[in-house]
């Protein structure tokens, strides 16, 4: 694909689950190769779809309790009001009768570049030689960081990738936010919520792809005009609860719980749309960074009111 460097053993895009790729730090563990890079779908059977209250509305859910409880672990980073401009955010429903928000788009190169100037932090792909793509095993790629996603800049509308669970939700608390749940990440992938939606959608359907009933308009390796590479953020078709690419363009991490994997979802342009199907699952090292990777934010409460004085939707 790209010139030969590094090669690490591990697992392929396409693995369910994988252990950490051995890099140049001494702390970091080696782990077995993968005989081999096909992938089955995994069932998510602890999220199931559903498609109406289940409990009074009055009810709170466990698991966004304990993802807060979760979230409050990790220092947050340096902020100020005003240093920020995180993406808008759409309203969601849970089954339950309460609500959720959720960001409409990827975190964007430019989103993230605005909370590295802020603090200073460097990433790991940055410090420890450049983040990793699926070559002959796991092969680094120096110069390949969330700024220069391929090796060179790219915009600032691309997708932030080559940066770990612990990266993207240390971004989230710094803009007040935090990583969705899976739970919620599907709830909002593939149940429609919003109370007049557009012509395609229908209030409480559930659906198989984050695109609705197809994975037409998503950016995977088998769609009309593919590029084999991530398009920037918001330019693929609107979906389910009017998101932009929950299906392909890049793996998004989600809060899965404590441990040393966490759950992606979506799928991403290296595949075809077998990994957007609400079935799929899949796990990665949360301590690894690649190409393929990225994130969006949730949070609890209705989205503050800009500095236009415009409510964020």
């Amino acid at each position: 694909m790209h010139g030969a460097n590094i090669v690490v053993s591990g697992i392929s895009p396409a693995s369910t689950r994988a252990a950490t790729p051995s890099v140049a730090s001494a702390s970091r563990p080696a782990i077995p190769s993968l005989a081999s890079p096909a992938i089955p779908s995994l069932a998510s059977p602890a999220i199931p779809c559903v498609t109406r209250p289940a409990f009074p509305r009055a009810v709170k859910p466990a698991l966004g309790l304990l993802a807060g409880l979760l979230a409050a672990t990790l220092p947050l980073a340096p902020s100020a009001a005003g240093n920020t401009s995180p993406s808008a955010m759409q309203r969601i429903e849970t089954a339950e009768g309460s609500a959720f928000w959720i960001d409409t788009t990827e975190v964007s190169i430019a989103q993230y570049r605005r909370f590295q100037d802020a603090t200073g932090y460097r990433s790991l792909a940055e410090r420890e030689g450049g983040g990793f793509e699926w070559g002959a095993g796991w092969t680094r790629r120096p110069g390949w960081t969330w700024h220069s996603p391929y090796g060179k800049p790219g915009s600032d509308d691309e997708p932030a990738v080559h940066l770990n669970w612990s990266e993207a939700r240390q971004y989230c608390q710094w803009v007040g936010r935090r990583l969705p749940t899976d739970a919620e990440w599907m709830r909002a992938a593939y149940t429609e919520t919003r109370e007049r939606p557009p012509d395609g959608f229908v209030r409480h359907e559930c659906y198989p792809y984050p695109t609705g009933h197809s994975p037409e308009g998503a950016n995977h390796r088998d769609a009309p005009g593919a590029t084999g590479r991530h398009f920037p953020v918001g330019r693929s078709k609107a979906g389910v609860n009017g998101l932009y690419d929950m299906g392909a363009n890049v793996w998004e991490w989600v809060d899965s719980g404590p441990g040393s994997e966490q759950v992606t979802r979506g799928g991403s342009w290296w595949y075809g749309p077998a990994p957007m199907h609400h079935d799929h699952r899949a796990l990665k090292p949360a301590d690894f960074y690649v190409v393929y990777i990225g994130w969006r934010c949730a949070a609890d409460r209705r989205p503050a009111v800009a500095a236009t004085g415009k409510e964020q939707p």
